[in-house]
């Protein structure tokens, strides 16, 4: 049976999944979840993590508290991501980094927007106003009579048609330096007769301040400037020759020179550059100014762009959603191994196998190619083991069994179906795949009293997760009551994130043998379609007798279920057998039948989502262990 992205369908059970802006989540009984459960006692939940902040607010955006700021521009909010919603004028968001406005669009290379060259103009300076290109200054002899400025400045004024300016007749001899005269000057050599004598070419246009490029053309700083340089002409007009620390920025001359700041130390003046922040960048790149354009898998898109920046193959997700519990950008997901697993019983065992790493797996039995497995931290929760594959299959009559200190994601590029049994429960006292992690009040409490003949000690309580665990009743003989141990507290999200396992029973009275463990944590995360028809399980660990077995000893509590987590683009578990139930309490003591209670079963752990684990009962010898409680179930179709 499919799952989509609106509802979840489970057992003919319509699921409704809330909006983000809904306060709390929802959980959601869909039914049995073992097809071959007839009293339909097991259950599943379904969540949808809890909105913690708005889509549209810039002071809550996406979380609570998340206020977005843009520096030299507006922010927005937009489904529940901080960006730029405008900048200050003359600024432009270059770099796609939604806290700033970083490119100032007043330069030759970004002229009224990112990316917007103002390129060579044929015989003229160009420049940036107002955010459009446009001629600075024409050279000496030309000037733009078209008034169409892309095309420079295009009209000669030294001919007898525009001499000295557009459309200006020279009805004598020759045009040179702008003044129509009588005689004819070497124009090539810049010479021109600027006095009016019509006698002598007596000056240099290409040389004289006063004279530059024509006749009467001075070179001058605006008035009020302090030049900071010295005035010079040559063949391409005015300029300033900047004094030493000084520089002309702009590039007009009659501004004058700037003093040479460099902020970031790199050799070049912060008017020169676009990242006057950054000592390795002169402009913004890819990533913007402070951020290197790195392309770890060298496909051509910079790490910063590269949804998936170790995989050549991929630019954008790695997978088709983003999924719980680890980020998939640190594997190339193209070089991984395809599992299809028929082989018997293969463990993943993630029990560091040399204790200082980089090992942080072991697999035994596993049919080709192994994937390479890698760890990674989880907040307000245990490290996971990840195991990357292009696509997994689990035959009917196999078995994937997973054990250690850490939960364990199979994290599939592509379809899963699982048709044999994934097991991650416990054994016993031996806890499932991340286990008893970090439990606190959630495992079972110790119960107490004392071994010696006639006396009586009570058993331990269930450990909680999901659910609470049992109580251990009260044992009541010659040395007075003595109680049993307390349940253990629920403990986590529905929503599983952090993937968290199951929590041990308590133990005995007066006993140091190790309690009951809790069942482990399963994540499958697949980016096609993750069909499940066999059994995933990740029971706690059940009770035992360790104190007492012929005399008044308790017995010890039972461990919760552990966590399964499945997710997919889409999800079918119509076929499915997906158990977390707790483990039953040990059963108590007993002296020679002298105390009738003796030798009771412990309680049941529970196998639904709505109860918790059983209760022991009281007794005159010791007292039975608890039931553990039940763990948690998601099952999240994107």
């Amino acid at each position: 049976m499919l799952l989509c992205c609106a509802c979840s369908i489970y057992d003919s059970a319509l699921v409704h999944v809330p909006a983000l802006h809904e306060s709390a989540p929802e959980t959601h009984d869909a039914g049995p979840q073992d097809a071959g459960d007839p009293d339909g006692s097991s259950s599943v939940e379904y969540t949808v993590p809890e909105c913690t902040g708005t889509q549209t607010s810039v002071m809550d955006c996406g979380s609570c508290g998340h206020e977005c700021k843009v520096e030299n521009g507006n922010a927005m909010c937009s489904q529940g991501e901080c960006k730029v919603q405008s900048c200050a004028l003359g600024y432009a968001d270059c770099d796609a980094d939604p806290s700033r406005c970083e490119t100032k669009t007043n330069t030759l290379t970004n002229c009224g927007s990112c990316g917007t060259p103002c390129g060579n103009l044929p015989h003229a300076v160009p420049t940036c106003a107002a955010g459009s290109c446009g001629i600075l200054r024409c050279q000496a002899g030309f000037d733009d009579c078209d008034g169409q400025p892309q095309n420079g400045c295009e009209t000669d004024i030294s001919t007898l048609s525009d001499c000295g300016g557009c459309g200006q007749l020279c009805d004598k001899a020759s045009c040179a330096g702008g003044r129509c005269s009588a005689i004819a000057c070497d124009e090539a050599s810049g010479l021109a007769d600027c006095d009016g004598d019509e006698v002598s070419c007596e000056t240099n246009l290409q040389s004289d301040p006063d004279n530059c490029g024509r006749c009467g053309t001075a070179c001058a700083f605006n008035e009020g400037v302090v030049g900071h340089g010295t005035l010079t002409c040559s063949t391409s007009g005015c300029a300033v020759t900047c004094d030493a620390g000084y520089l002309d920025c702009d590039g007009d001359y009659r501004t004058g020179c700037d003093a040479f700041v460099d902020a970031d130390k790199d050799g070049v003046a912060d008017c020169q550059e676009n990242c006057d922040s950054d000592p390795k960048k002169l402009d913004p790149g890819q990533c913007g100014c402070g951020a290197p354009d790195t392309d770890a898998d060298g496909d051509g898109t910079a790490d910063c762009k590269d949804s998936c920046p170790n995989d050549p193959q991929k630019t954008g997700p790695c997978l088709s959603y983003a999924p719980a519990n680890f980020d998939p950008k640190p594997v190339r997901w193209s070089a991984q191994p395809s599992a299809a697993l028929s082989c018997g019983t293969t463990t993943i065992n993630t029990t560091d196998p040399d204790g200082s790493g980089p090992l942080v797996a072991s697999f035994s039995n596993w049919c080709g190619t192994a994937p390479v497995p890698f760890v990674q931290n989880q907040a307000g929760g245990p490290a996971v083991v990840i195991v990357p594959l292009r696509g997994f299959s689990l035959a009917a009559g196999s078995t994937l069994k997973l054990i250690g200190p850490r939960p364990v994601i199979l994290a599939v590029d592509g379809a899963a179906t699982i048709n044999g049994i994934i097991d991650a429960s416990a054994s016993g006292s031996t806890p499932g795949a991340g286990g008893n992690w970090s439990c606190g009040s959630s495992t079972g409490g110790n119960g107490s009293g004392n071994i010696s003949r006639l006396e009586g000690a009570s058993g331990g309580g269930g450990g909680g997760f999901g659910t609470a665990g049992g109580r251990a009743g009260t044992a009541n003989t010659n040395g007075g009551d003595a109680p049993g141990g307390s349940p253990g507290a629920t403990r986590g999200s529905s929503s599983l994130v952090p993937l968290l396992a199951g929590c041990g029973g308590g133990l005995a009275g007066a006993c140091s043998s190790a309690p009951a463990a809790g069942g482990g944590g399963v994540q499958i995360s697949a980016s096609g379609l993750l069909d499940v028809n066999g059994s995933i399980r990740a029971n706690g660990g059940n009770g035992s007798t360790p104190c007492g077995a012929s005399d008044e000893g308790g017995g010890t509590g039972g461990g919760s279920g552990g966590a399964i987590f499945l997710e997919g683009t889409s999800v079918d578990t119509s076929g499915a057998s997906l158990q977390a139930s707790g483990g039953a309490g040990g059963r108590n003591g007993e002296y020679s039948g002298y105390f009738s209670c003796g030798g009771t079963n412990g309680a049941a752990g529970s196998s639904s989502a709505s109860s918790a684990g059983g209760d022991s009962i009281s007794c005159q010898a010791g007292t039975p262990g608890a039931g553990g409680g039940f763990g948690r179930i998601r099952v999240l179709s994107h």
